[in-house]
């Protein structure tokens, strides 16, 4: 778990008190006939089970990754592909010990590409017994059966991870994520070909521990460049506290850099002021950007609102805001608390009316008291609300990882939900399906939060100019086969259903690539 460890660990140092704020569900429309909606778990043949992404696939259904415990009880990744009405098709868990997807892309044959990181690497590119973490490629088939696998390492780094893959115009691949140690971290960013070998790679700051850099979101560019989206530090300001930063950086189709720029909370002495960080990046129809984190000014309470930034091709702004709920003050078990009512995105995907659909973390009001919630979210172009709302029941779902539009019109989600056995409580996948107006079946775990306002961020344009690494790195074919897997679907507002899969057999073992 040393990848999302090491995600968390930045995440609470660079950023702190990244509490959130759900919102209310406007329900304006019926349910369209066509399209079967759903909310159900979904867990493999040892139960614990934690979600990563998920992506509409062109047959109306969709393919979701997570990690789940192999039968030999060390960590692997899952992957799960549904049909429209939420059945499984068929499972795998994938990868050698300690394989952590985080991203997960159908591709143009009908299979899936993952990517993540390992410790259960290649010989000497990624010794298993080194404790060196390498960022994980691995391709599968229609069926899930793996075609291929990779690791990959640059220069002398002990963590490396993949935090976003997608497939390219010519079949290849552009994978993002960071590369480095605990103390000096860099961005990273790679071009792949079709057998997931490196075209060129290149890793942005990460010479020191003052300036820190990751990649978290990567899109390929109507024009066949590349953009990348994530954070970076610059330093420390006077009060000793560190600047986090959202990080973009546009290329040309060859990997040179068009521009980089970091979007800073500061004031006109440039003295820090509270952070902004970079989770999720699409193009927009005109040809800039849509930006999706999370922003924290350090004249609030302890918390961080929603963050969109729109950027003009050239990396201006054309508009920024932040969404916040105001301040909640309750009794809690300490004495009276007070925290902000904002959000955390993790995910933006542009929806088929050219709006905007958003996942990630909010508050659900319940008893006067604001609890951390699965969070949804839809805005049109101008960063409108159109609708939005929290999820939560008996069991618990903290978050919205990934979110796309599906081919019937609806909208998917993903998160991580506790099962409550007798003598345990285990993780599951928790999928959601609903209507383009944000509408689910009758079922008790959609909530209101409370109403959100527009703020501006009053984010400032500067360019870092980290130092860039031509990263000269290394990769090999991945240890580890796949595996079919049983699949456990819970229904939320119902019992458990027998899954369709044939019965288990092994599936092929990967095909070695040079």
């Amino acid at each position: 778990m040393a990848a999302i460890a090491a995600s968390i660990c930045l995440l609470l140092t660079l950023a702190p008190g990244l509490s959130a704020e759900s919102s209310v569900t406007v329900s304006v429309s019926t349910v369209p006939t066509s399209i079967k909606l759903y909310r159900n778990l979904y867990a493999g043949a040892t139960v614990d089970t934690n979600a990563a992404d998920i992506r509409p696939t062109a047959d109306g259904g969709a393919v979701a990754v997570g990690v789940t415990t192999s039968p030999a009880g060390y960590p692997v990744g899952w992957v799960l592909k549904l049909d429209a009405s939420g059945n499984a098709q068929w499972s795998e868990d994938v990868g050698a010990a300690f394989t952590y997807p985080s991203s997960v892309e159908p591709t143009g044959d009908g299979g899936v590409v993952l990517a993540g990181g390992t410790q259960g690497g290649s010989g000497a590119v990624c010794d298993p017994l080194s404790g060196r973490e390498c960022a994980w490629v691995a391709k599968l088939g229609p069926g899930g059966a793996v075609e291929w696998q990779r690791v990959y390492a640059t220069g002398t780094s002990t963590l490396q991870v993949a935090w976003d893959i997608r497939q390219t115009t010519d079949g290849g691949y552009v994978v993002a994520g960071g590369s480095g140690a605990q103390t000096a971290y860099g961005a990273w960013v790679a071009k792949l070909d079709p057998a997931g070998n490196v075209e060129w790679q290149q890793v942005f700051g990460g010479t020191s521990h003052l300036d820190l850099a990751n990649f978290e979101s990567v899109r390929q560019t109507a024009d066949g460049g590349y953009v990348a989206a994530g954070w970076n530090t610059a330093g420390y300001d006077e009060s000793g506290i560190q600047r986090l930063s959202a990080f973009v950086v546009r290329f040309d189709p060859i990997g040179g850099v068009l521009w980089e720029t970091a979007y800073t909370n500061v004031d006109s002495t440039e003295a820090n002021i509270g952070g902004a960080r970079a989770n999720a990046i699409v193009q927009a129809s005109d040809g800039g950007f849509l930006v999706g984190g999370a922003w924290t000014n350090l004249a609030s309470p302890v918390g961080a609102d929603f963050l969109l930034l729109k950027l003009h091709p050239s990396g201006d702004i054309d508009w920024q805001r932040a969404y916040d709920g105001g301040v909640r003050c309750f009794d809690g078990y300490i004495g009276r608390q007070c925290t902000r009512l904002g959000g955390f995105i993790y995910d933006v995907q542009r929806s088929p009316d050219g709006g905007y659909l958003l996942s990630g973390i909010g508050h659900a009001i319940e008893e006067d008291n604001p609890w951390v919630q699965a969070w949804l979210g839809k805005v049109d172009p101008g960063g409108n609300f159109l609708w939005q709302n929290t999820f939560f029941a008996a069991r618990t779902a903290n978050a919205f990882y990934g979110v796309g539009a599906t081919a019937d019109g609806g909208v998917v989600t993903i998160g991580t939900m506790a099962i409550y056995e007798p003598e345990s409580i285990q993780n599951a996948m928790y999928i959601v399906k609903r209507d383009p107006n944000g509408n689910v079946a009758s079922c008790s775990d959609v909530h209101a939060g409370a109403p959100l306002m527009v703020l501006n961020p009053s984010l400032v344009l500067n360019t870092p100019s980290l130092p860039i690494d031509a990263a000269r790195g290394s990769s090999a074919p991945a240890a580890g086969s796949s595996q079919q897997t049983s699949v456990r679907v819970t229904g939320q507002c119902g019992d458990v259903v027998p899954s369709p899969l044939p019965p288990l057999k092994p599936s092929k073992r990967p095909k070695k690539h040079g």
